[in-house]
Protein backbone atom coordinates (compact mmCIF):
# COMPACT_ATOMS: atom_id res chain seq x y z
CA UNK A 1 0.00 0.00 0.00
CA UNK A 2 1.16 3.52 -0.83
CA UNK A 3 0.41 6.41 1.54
CA UNK A 4 0.20 10.09 0.64
CA UNK A 5 0.96 12.30 3.65
CA UNK A 6 -0.19 15.93 3.77
CA UNK A 7 -0.19 18.66 6.42
CA UNK A 8 -3.12 18.63 8.83
CA UNK A 9 -3.59 22.38 8.87
CA UNK A 10 -3.00 23.37 5.27
CA UNK A 11 -4.71 22.65 1.97
CA UNK A 12 -5.05 24.55 -1.28
CA UNK A 13 -5.74 23.97 -4.96
CA UNK A 14 -2.15 22.97 -5.72
CA UNK A 15 -2.02 20.39 -2.94
CA UNK A 16 -5.43 18.96 -3.85
CA UNK A 17 -4.29 18.57 -7.45
CA UNK A 18 -1.12 16.72 -6.39
CA UNK A 19 -3.13 14.35 -4.22
CA UNK A 20 -5.65 13.57 -6.96
CA UNK A 21 -3.07 13.15 -9.73
CA UNK A 22 -0.78 10.87 -7.74
CA UNK A 23 -3.71 8.75 -6.56
CA UNK A 24 -4.97 8.49 -10.13
CA UNK A 25 -1.56 7.42 -11.46
CA UNK A 26 -1.09 4.75 -8.78
CA UNK A 27 -4.60 3.33 -9.12
CA UNK A 28 -4.15 3.11 -12.89
CA UNK A 29 -1.38 0.63 -12.08
CA UNK A 30 -3.56 -1.29 -9.63
CA UNK A 31 -1.85 0.10 -6.54
CA UNK A 32 -3.95 0.86 -3.47
CA UNK A 33 -3.46 4.40 -2.17
CA UNK A 34 -4.47 5.92 1.16
CA UNK A 35 -4.29 9.64 1.94
CA UNK A 36 -3.26 10.45 5.51
CA UNK A 37 -3.05 13.66 7.48
CA UNK A 38 0.16 14.28 9.38
CA UNK A 39 -0.62 14.61 13.09
CA UNK A 40 0.60 13.49 16.49
CA UNK A 41 -1.89 10.63 16.49
CA UNK A 42 0.12 8.83 13.83
CA UNK A 43 3.22 8.86 16.01
CA UNK A 44 1.25 7.79 19.09
CA UNK A 45 -0.71 5.05 17.35
CA UNK A 46 2.34 3.62 15.65
CA UNK A 47 2.20 0.47 13.58
CA UNK A 48 -1.54 -0.21 14.13
CA UNK A 49 -2.23 2.43 11.47
CA UNK A 50 0.88 1.97 9.39
CA UNK A 51 1.41 -1.81 9.32
CA UNK A 52 0.17 -2.19 5.72
CA UNK A 53 2.16 0.75 4.31
CA UNK A 54 5.56 0.11 2.73
CA UNK A 55 6.09 3.39 0.86
CA UNK A 56 4.94 6.92 1.56
CA UNK A 57 5.04 10.09 -0.48
CA UNK A 58 5.58 12.64 2.28
CA UNK A 59 4.42 16.05 1.07
CA UNK A 60 4.84 17.88 4.36
CA UNK A 61 7.68 19.37 6.40
CA UNK A 62 6.97 17.67 9.73
CA UNK A 63 10.45 16.25 10.28
CA UNK A 64 9.55 14.45 13.52
CA UNK A 65 6.78 12.47 11.85
CA UNK A 66 8.93 11.74 8.80
CA UNK A 67 11.63 10.27 11.06
CA UNK A 68 9.06 8.28 12.97
CA UNK A 69 7.79 6.73 9.72
CA UNK A 70 11.34 5.86 8.69
CA UNK A 71 11.81 4.07 12.02
CA UNK A 72 8.77 1.97 11.08
CA UNK A 73 10.73 0.84 8.00
CA UNK A 74 8.54 2.87 5.68
CA UNK A 75 10.44 4.30 2.73
CA UNK A 76 9.75 7.98 2.15
CA UNK A 77 9.81 10.24 -0.84
CA UNK A 78 11.51 12.41 0.29
CA UNK A 79 13.67 11.32 3.22
CA UNK A 80 13.44 13.24 6.48
CA UNK A 81 17.03 14.44 5.99
CA UNK A 82 16.36 15.79 2.50
CA UNK A 83 13.21 17.59 3.70
CA UNK A 84 15.08 19.10 6.64
CA UNK A 85 17.96 20.40 4.52
CA UNK A 86 15.70 21.88 1.83
CA UNK A 87 13.31 23.48 4.30
CA UNK A 88 16.03 25.65 5.88
CA UNK A 89 17.87 27.93 3.47
CA UNK A 90 20.96 28.00 5.72
CA UNK A 91 21.23 24.23 5.63
CA UNK A 92 20.62 24.21 1.88
CA UNK A 93 23.43 26.70 1.26
CA UNK A 94 25.78 24.81 3.59
CA UNK A 95 25.10 21.58 1.70
CA UNK A 96 25.96 23.20 -1.64
CA UNK A 97 28.93 25.36 -0.65
CA UNK A 98 31.42 22.57 -1.26
CA UNK A 99 30.44 22.26 -4.93
CA UNK A 100 33.13 23.62 -7.23
CA UNK A 101 32.10 26.40 -9.62
CA UNK A 102 28.46 26.12 -8.56
CA UNK A 103 26.72 29.51 -8.96
CA UNK A 104 25.43 30.45 -5.51
CA UNK A 105 24.03 33.88 -4.71
CA UNK A 106 26.19 35.64 -2.06
CA UNK A 107 24.37 35.52 1.27
CA UNK A 108 24.79 37.12 4.68
CA UNK A 109 23.03 35.23 7.46
CA UNK A 110 21.94 37.41 10.36
CA UNK A 111 23.24 36.50 13.84
CA UNK A 112 20.76 34.62 16.02
CA UNK A 113 18.89 36.92 18.39
CA UNK A 114 16.67 35.61 21.16
CA UNK A 115 13.45 37.41 22.02
CA UNK A 116 13.94 39.69 24.97
CA UNK A 117 17.44 40.90 24.11
CA UNK A 118 17.67 44.60 23.14
CA UNK A 119 17.48 45.41 19.44
CA UNK A 120 20.88 45.99 17.83
CA UNK A 121 21.17 47.46 14.33
CA UNK A 122 24.92 46.98 13.73
CA UNK A 123 24.38 44.13 11.26
CA UNK A 124 22.77 46.60 8.85
CA UNK A 125 26.24 48.13 8.34
CA UNK A 126 27.61 44.69 7.45
CA UNK A 127 24.93 44.22 4.81
CA UNK A 128 25.44 47.65 3.22
CA UNK A 129 29.21 47.13 3.17
CA UNK A 130 28.75 44.00 1.05
CA UNK A 131 25.67 44.56 -1.11
CA UNK A 132 24.33 47.42 -3.20
CA UNK A 133 20.62 48.17 -3.25
CA UNK A 134 18.16 46.67 -3.88
CA UNK A 135 18.72 44.01 -1.22
CA UNK A 136 16.55 40.95 -0.69
CA UNK A 137 15.81 39.78 2.86
CA UNK A 138 14.54 36.25 3.44
CA UNK A 139 13.40 34.30 6.45
CA UNK A 140 15.45 31.10 6.58
CA UNK A 141 12.33 28.93 6.67
CA UNK A 142 9.46 29.71 4.35
CA UNK A 143 7.68 28.64 1.17
CA UNK A 144 5.26 29.87 -1.51
CA UNK A 145 6.97 33.28 -1.57
CA UNK A 146 6.25 33.98 2.08
CA UNK A 147 8.91 35.61 4.23
CA UNK A 148 10.67 37.28 1.27
CA UNK A 149 11.13 41.06 1.27
CA UNK A 150 12.82 43.76 -0.82
CA UNK A 151 14.71 46.78 0.50
CA UNK A 152 15.33 49.47 -2.11
CA UNK A 153 17.15 51.86 0.24
CA UNK A 154 18.74 52.14 3.67
CA UNK A 155 15.48 53.17 5.36
CA UNK A 156 13.66 50.09 4.08
CA UNK A 157 16.61 47.87 5.02
CA UNK A 158 16.65 49.18 8.59
CA UNK A 159 12.90 48.66 8.88
CA UNK A 160 13.21 45.08 7.59
CA UNK A 161 16.12 44.28 9.90
CA UNK A 162 14.14 45.50 12.90
CA UNK A 163 11.10 43.51 11.82
CA UNK A 164 13.14 40.31 11.36
CA UNK A 165 15.61 40.79 14.22
CA UNK A 166 14.25 37.85 16.27
CA UNK A 167 13.53 35.69 13.20
CA UNK A 168 16.33 33.60 11.61
CA UNK A 169 16.91 35.33 8.28
CA UNK A 170 19.49 36.38 5.70
CA UNK A 171 20.24 38.95 3.02
CA UNK A 172 21.21 38.69 -0.65
CA UNK A 173 21.78 41.09 -3.53
CA UNK A 174 18.96 41.12 -6.04
CA UNK A 175 19.86 38.86 -8.95
CA UNK A 176 18.26 38.80 -12.39
CA UNK A 177 14.91 40.29 -13.33
CA UNK A 178 12.63 40.89 -10.42
CA UNK A 179 9.56 38.68 -10.57
CA UNK A 180 11.14 35.98 -12.70
CA UNK A 181 12.75 32.64 -11.93
CA UNK A 182 13.35 29.22 -13.49
CA UNK A 183 12.14 26.02 -11.83
CA UNK A 184 13.61 22.64 -12.77
CA UNK A 185 11.65 19.59 -11.64
CA UNK A 186 13.72 16.56 -10.67
CA UNK A 187 12.58 12.97 -10.19
CA UNK A 188 14.90 10.13 -9.22
CA UNK A 189 17.89 12.46 -9.46
CA UNK A 190 17.14 13.48 -13.06
CA UNK A 191 15.95 16.83 -14.39
CA UNK A 192 12.67 16.05 -16.16
CA UNK A 193 11.08 19.43 -16.93
CA UNK A 194 11.60 23.16 -16.55
CA UNK A 195 9.35 26.19 -16.36
CA UNK A 196 9.81 29.91 -16.07
CA UNK A 197 7.61 31.76 -13.61
CA UNK A 198 6.97 35.44 -14.36
CA UNK A 199 5.17 37.97 -12.20
CA UNK A 200 4.80 41.45 -13.70
CA UNK A 201 3.23 42.88 -10.55
CA UNK A 202 5.62 41.61 -7.86
CA UNK A 203 9.34 40.88 -7.53
CA UNK A 204 8.34 37.45 -6.16
CA UNK A 205 7.61 35.03 -9.01
CA UNK A 206 5.67 32.30 -7.14
CA UNK A 207 2.32 31.36 -8.65
CA UNK A 208 0.86 31.80 -5.15
CA UNK A 209 1.74 35.49 -5.55
CA UNK A 210 0.25 35.79 -9.02
CA UNK A 211 3.14 34.53 -11.14
CA UNK A 212 2.39 32.97 -14.54
CA UNK A 213 4.10 29.79 -15.69
CA UNK A 214 5.53 29.01 -19.11
CA UNK A 215 7.72 26.25 -20.54
CA UNK A 216 11.48 26.76 -20.37
CA UNK A 217 14.12 24.83 -22.34
CA UNK A 218 16.20 22.29 -20.42
CA UNK A 219 19.71 23.11 -21.64
CA UNK A 220 22.69 20.87 -20.89
CA UNK A 221 23.98 23.52 -18.47
CA UNK A 222 20.69 23.72 -16.60
CA UNK A 223 20.36 19.93 -16.43
CA UNK A 224 23.89 19.66 -15.01
CA UNK A 225 23.29 22.37 -12.40
CA UNK A 226 19.95 20.96 -11.28
CA UNK A 227 21.13 17.36 -11.10
CA UNK A 228 24.34 18.36 -9.28
CA UNK A 229 22.33 20.23 -6.63
CA UNK A 230 19.75 17.45 -6.45
CA UNK A 231 22.43 14.83 -5.79
CA UNK A 232 23.97 16.91 -3.01
CA UNK A 233 20.55 17.40 -1.41
CA UNK A 234 19.52 13.73 -1.81
CA UNK A 235 16.12 14.54 -3.30
CA UNK A 236 14.00 11.78 -4.83
CA UNK A 237 11.53 14.40 -6.02
CA UNK A 238 11.55 18.16 -5.91
CA UNK A 239 12.49 21.32 -7.70
CA UNK A 240 15.70 23.28 -8.03
CA UNK A 241 15.04 26.98 -8.64
CA UNK A 242 17.35 29.45 -10.37
CA UNK A 243 17.64 33.16 -11.13
CA UNK A 244 19.21 34.09 -14.47
CA UNK A 245 21.58 37.01 -14.87
CA UNK A 246 24.16 37.60 -17.61
CA UNK A 247 23.49 34.11 -19.04
CA UNK A 248 24.31 32.49 -15.68
CA UNK A 249 21.72 30.43 -13.79
CA UNK A 250 22.25 31.20 -10.09
CA UNK A 251 20.87 28.74 -7.56
CA UNK A 252 17.95 30.22 -5.65
CA UNK A 253 16.47 27.44 -3.53
CA UNK A 254 15.32 23.81 -3.50
CA UNK A 255 11.87 22.44 -2.69
CA UNK A 256 11.17 18.94 -1.40
CA UNK A 257 7.42 19.10 -2.12
CA UNK A 258 7.16 21.35 -5.16
CA UNK A 259 3.69 21.80 -6.61
CA UNK A 260 3.33 20.70 -10.22
CA UNK A 261 -0.21 21.71 -11.25
CA UNK A 262 0.93 24.67 -13.36
CA UNK A 263 3.63 22.57 -15.04
CA UNK A 264 1.25 19.77 -15.95
CA UNK A 265 -1.24 22.26 -17.35
CA UNK A 266 1.51 23.10 -19.86
CA UNK A 267 1.71 19.45 -20.88
CA UNK A 268 4.77 18.58 -18.79
CA UNK A 269 4.63 15.17 -17.11
CA UNK A 270 5.51 15.13 -13.42
CA UNK A 271 3.03 12.91 -11.52
CA UNK A 272 3.59 9.91 -13.81
CA UNK A 273 7.35 10.19 -13.36
CA UNK A 274 7.01 10.28 -9.57
CA UNK A 275 4.86 7.17 -9.61
CA UNK A 276 7.32 5.41 -11.94
CA UNK A 277 10.11 6.27 -9.49
CA UNK A 278 8.18 4.77 -6.58
CA UNK A 279 7.22 1.63 -8.54
CA UNK A 280 10.78 0.95 -9.65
Amino acid sequence: MIALFFNRYYSDEGQTYMKQRLKECFEKRGVEVVSLIVNAGIRLAGSTILKDINYAIFLDKDIATARFLERQNIRLLNSSKAIEVCDDKVKTMQALQSLKDFPLIPSLFAPLAFKGVPYDDRFVDVVTSQFAFPVVAKENVGSRGQGVYLAKNITELKDLHKKLFYVPHHYQPMVGKGGEDIRVYTVGGKAVAAVRRVNKDNFISNTARGGKTEKYPLSKELILLAETANEKLNLNYGSIDFLKQDDVHYFLEANSNAYFKAAEELGLEIAERIVEKVMH
